[in-house]
């Protein structure tokens, strides 16, 4: 690998007007920014290069997917899983059972909600990303998807995007399947009560054991266009504590743990998917995992600020918002805009 590549570390220190951010730089022998590229999916280094620092590295790699239960499809005449989002709303409406008042007997997807959607933040965050919304500017610092689109005036993608979402949980639409009255989406999946599933490939153990007889499946995430497709990464990255006494030390061993032997020692002892191009590339024509290896080169994420549980409190204000329809949509993601934006202000200083 190339050497001398800048890592930065970061820790609090205590000073008189409060807590403050000290960046600190170290040259070790680690993999250079620019090499990245040619190591990682551009997800992995759009997340942990900034400014040609290398703040960490992964082992592994997911991306959110389409679980489905084949019994449910199959009784609906649905041959094969929606691959984009018009053919999935169709699946919707011939899956949906409602009865005369309109309560849902038979749901097909767990969309619409916050509390009972495991993973709703992914979900609104890769709708805005596939409808063409820039989530941030180039430096990660300042969140756009409030922004209309550049190429098409009067267009507001990320709006949009969130009242896709509103609307499987809007009575008044044709989409309707879902409520803040069903239980957890995860649990509902298990018990063979629900189509459409939205997880990872993490929780395929969880879901085999909670349900042993339950017939189902897992397929690529829907597109908005299937030709160009945008999916959700979701992972974690090795890093060093600012404060060790051995700083040096241990991120030369972030650097042997991430190499190839050691990275497919690992994905081959916990089942988990690869972060290295070239161990996806060894699993691209694995059945059980393929379809995670072709989204991990087409997978983004977008959140880069210090909070992530308040950015994430953000979306879900912003759902229940659209939910409740007191205000313009447009206003209601203004305001999650502006509440995503106070996570990222100590970045910018």
């Amino acid at each position: 690998m190339p050497t001398g590549a800048v890592l930065r570390t970061a820790h609090e220190q205590k000073t008189t007007f409060g807590a403050k951010t000290v960046v600190e730089e170290r040259t070790l022998v680690f993999p250079k920014a620019s090499r990245l590229y040619d190591l990682y999916p551009e997800a992995v280094v759009n997340d942990v290069v900034d400014e040609d620092k290398i703040y960490g590295l992964p082992l592994s790699l997911d991306t959110l997917s389409l679980y489905y239960n084949r019994d449910i499809l199959a009784r609906a005449k649905i041959a094969v899983p929606p691959e984009n989002w018009s053919d999935f709303i169709t699946a919707v409406k011939a899956i949906t059972v409602k009865d005369q008042d309109n309560n849902i007997v038979q749901p097909a997807t767990a969309m619409g909600t916050v509390d009972n959607v495991p993973h709703f933040f992914d979900l609104v965050s890769v709708l805005m990303m596939q409808n063409g919304t820039v989530m941030t500017d180039d430096r990660n610092t300042t969140p756009l998807f409030n922004q209309e689109d550049p190429n098409q005036k009067g267009t507001f993608p990320g709006v949009k995007a969130v009242e896709f979402y509103r609307d499987f949980s809007n009575t008044n639409k044709e989409g309707y399947t879902w409520n803040n009255d069903q239980p957890d989406a995860l649990e509902v999946f298990t018990q063979g009560n629900l189509a459409f599933y939205f997880g990872y490939h993490d929780e395929l153990t969880e879901i085999s054991q909670r349900a042993p007889d339950l017939k189902f499946s897992q397929a690529k995430l829907p597109q908005v266009n299937p030709g160009s497709p945008v999916d959700y990464a979701n992972y974690s990255v090795e890093t060093v504590y600012a404060k060790s006494p051995n700083i040096d030390q241990a991120w030369n061993f972030i650097n042997f743990l991430t190499s190839a032997e050691q990275a497919k020692s690992f994905s081959e002892s916990t089942g988990k998917i690869p972060a290295l191009r070239s161990l996806l590339n060894e699993k691209k024509d694995d059945p059980e995992i393929s379809l995670y290896v072709e989204q991990a080169l087409t997978a983004k994420s977008w959140y880069h600020g210090y909070d992530p549980d308040k950015a994430k409190q953000a979306f879900a204000d912003m759902i229940i918002g659209a939910q409740e329809q007191t205000s313009p949509l447009s206003a209601v993601v203004n305001l999650a805009t502006e509440q995503v934006e106070l996570t990222m202000e100590e970045k910018k200083l």
